[in-house]
């Protein structure tokens, strides 16, 4: 009998962790559908100087978000600084709490990762927008 009763705890066990393991594998990829039909409107761009090129379903439950900045000078560009990119994030973290369509990816905690690019593909900066700062 406390065989039994042992074994049967242990599928238990192994249950309850391939069921956590299966749901967060389904998260992931609903995420990963996420990414696919957004970048069906991609490239696309905002305001004449941002090209929005491509969406990503990182590990750990991220959606990056590829930004292009076109059509400014290297100068200009030179110039970003905390106050520019604060003020973005608040813009980014004002999309990200008002679109439909991240709603159930923000149920699971999604993390949206912008990262802004100039026009040769070099990184300029990123911006986070985690769980905590969208709910």
């Amino acid at each position: 009998m406390k065989k039994l009763g042992f074994s049967f705890i242990l599928s238990l066990v192994a249950m309850a962790i391939l069921g956590f393991t299966a749901c967060g594998d389904s998260k992931q990829k609903q995420l990963e559908i996420l990414a696919q039909y957004l970048n069906a409107t991609c490239p696309k761009t905002y305001e004449q100087m941002f090209r929005l090129d491509k969406h990503e379903a990182l590990p750990d439950f991220v959606l990056k978000f590829s930004i292009t900045i076109i059509g400014v000078d290297k100068e200009i560009l030179d110039m970003i600084d905390d106050n520019i990119v604060n003020t973005m994030k608040q813009q980014m973290l004002a999309r990200v709490q008002g679109d439909d369509k991240f709603t159930e990816v923000k149920k699971f905690g999604a993390t949206f990762l912008f990262s802004f690019n100039d026009e040769a593909g070099e990184n300029l900066f990123e911006i986070t927008i985690t769980p905590e700062e969208y709910k």
